[in-house]
């Protein structure tokens, strides 16, 4: 009877209903050229200092799917269909506030999708399973560590450490990647129905949260002088 139900709560849910009302701004919610740069240099650097470091390699096919922390920690080899060229996204790794352990579970929308596996995306793979091999790392999961698995804590600390390291102002974080491919992708005119497919999301969603404008200057200046011409 003493027992304080706070301690139930989930916090992350309950805040969302607090949510102030705010317009959105690419350099926040998106990674822009430069910040990303320094990420990739401090993953392909933690890799020559510990080449068994998972949550670097989280992180890196992160930038390179927009997948979610949860979808990354919680993908499993099993998962990918290195025939066909697929990541089958299936399942989520998510946290138990009342016993304070990972489970996996269905995706966001408990929904499957899968993404393709890019030439990039197939080099980090093969890559991944070369390390793990060497140092006796293998298992279940993709970012296995032995008997341990990177977790979404893991993977959301990695990059505010990075922050911190390289001293970088704006925001960054693995939901933020999510958002910067997904914007990336609509900068080149692929269709809100196409990206919504990859990322998991109704169309009217990843259009009013997850676009945002990354179109360099230069291509706005080359636009707007042939609408001129026109």
């Amino acid at each position: 009877a003493d027992e304080d139900p706070c301690l139930y709560v989930l916090e992350k849910r309950f805040l969302k209903y607090a949510r102030i009302e705010m317009e959105d701004f690419a350099e926040d919610r998106v990674v822009n050229q430069d910040t990303q740069e320094t990420i990739i240099e401090a993953i392909q650097n933690d890799h020559q200092r510990k080449i068994y470091f998972m949550p670097a390699y989280a992180c890196e096919l992160s930038i390179l799917t927009g997948m979610r922390a949860g979808e990354l920690a919680g993908l499993l080899w099993k998962n990918i269909d290195f025939e066909h060229g697929i990541i089958n996204i299936v399942a989520s790794m998510k946290f138990d506030e009342k016993t304070k352990t990972y489970y996996l579970s269905d995706t966001k929308n408990r929904k499957n999708r899968q993404f393709p596996i890019t030439d990039e995306i197939l080099e980090l793979l093969n890559r991944i399973q070369e390390v793990q091999k060497q140092y006796g790392k293998t298992g279940d999961f993709v970012f296995s560590n032995g008997k341990k698995y990177s977790n979404t804590r893991d993977l959301c600390n990695y990059l505010q450490s990075k922050r911190c390291q390289y001293n970088i102002s704006p925001h960054i974080s693995i939901h933020a990647e999510r958002r910067t491919l997904n914007s990336k992708m609509a900068s080149q005119g692929v269709s809100v129905f196409a990206r919504a497919s990859l990322f998991g999301h109704v169309p009217k969603v990843n259009q009013m949260h997850y676009t945002y404008d990354m179109m360099p200057m230069e291509e706005k200046k080359d636009i707007v002088s042939h609408a001129y011409r026109a």
